[in-house]
């Protein structure tokens, strides 16, 4: 079995850029939609239902993940300017992106305007998954304090489901890490 050919790897790589870069285009619409219905909706306040639901149709989703591309824009556009000019550029995807946006979200601009380079180095090599360990460590490293009050605030939000489906079962189950481990 032979290599598989450096050409067709480039044009792999060029399209994973493209889409990157096209998953930044649409964050970044939904972020100026958004800017936009708040601007124009200032006396009725109506942007809530009504921007999510616009976006939503006009993306092909639920309101709940056009209010996530919304957030995402948001913090890209106001706390993290590292992290939006690897996505805009298309080093970094949408997956990883929403990683660090959520857990960063919390956090003080002083604490993310201090981590926010080391932790777009982490995003450029590695999936969501390890990711967010690497975030934790840093953070734990820089602010110890912080983090670990935000793992603890992350704590009320645990939760398990049961959902029987006849002779199969499905579990789904938010945790803290070490209780996920433990599972």
């Amino acid at each position: 079995m032979g290599a598989v050919p450096t050409v067709s790897l480039e044009a792999l790589t060029a399209a994973a850029c493209a889409e990157n870069r096209q998953a930044a285009r649409k964050i970044f619409a939904c972020y100026d939609i958004h800017r936009s219905w708040i601007t124009h909706d200032t006396k009725h306040k109506h942007y809530s239902r009504y921007g999510r639901t616009e976006m939503a149709v006009a993306l092909g989703c639920s309101a709940t993940v056009a209010e996530s591309y919304v957030s995402v824009g948001v913090a890209l556009h106001t706390r993290l300017p590292l992290l939006r000019a690897a996505f805009e550029t298309g080093e970094i995807d949408l997956p990883r992106v929403r990683t660090v946006c959520r857990i960063l979200d919390n956090l003080s601009d002083d604490i993310v305007t201090s981590v926010e380079d080391e932790i777009v180095e982490a995003a450029r090599r590695s999936s969501p998954g390890p990711l967010e360990k690497e975030i934790w460590d840093i953070l734990l490293r820089v602010a110890p304090e912080e983090a670990a009050a935000l793992r603890e605030f992350a704590k009320r939000f645990r939760s398990v489901t049961y959902s029987p489906a006849g002779e199969l079962a499905r579990i789904r189950a938010e945790l803290t890490a070490p209780e996920a481990a433990a599972a």
